[in-house]
């Protein structure tokens, strides 16, 4: 996601909602776990700080390692304000 642009917080949220369905599912579909809404308070909000931790740590890491998309803008002919086309 940081190499096409979705980078900072957007995209460590994204990444954070993406690391949950696929541990979920996983989870699920192998029978390794119980269902989210089965488990104690506690027990949800450590997994979800401790997920939210690793996305944004990854995330501001992919950010610093992997360069983003190139910005500089393509000249056009005629798309300067004041210019004749």
């Amino acid at each position: 996601m940081a190499q096409r642009g979705v980078r900072g917080p957007v995209g460590s949220f994204l990444f954070l909602n993406l690391r949950l369905l696929n541990d979920q599912t996983l989870e699920n579909a192998t029978g390794v776990g119980a269902l989210p809404w089965t488990w104690p308070r506690d027990e949800q909000a450590i997994d979800l700080v401790h997920k939210a931790i690793y996305a944004f740590t990854t995330g501001a890491l992919t950010d610093r390692l992997i360069p983003g998309p190139d910005q500089t803008p393509v000249p056009r002919k005629g798309w300067t304000v004041g210019e004749k086309a």
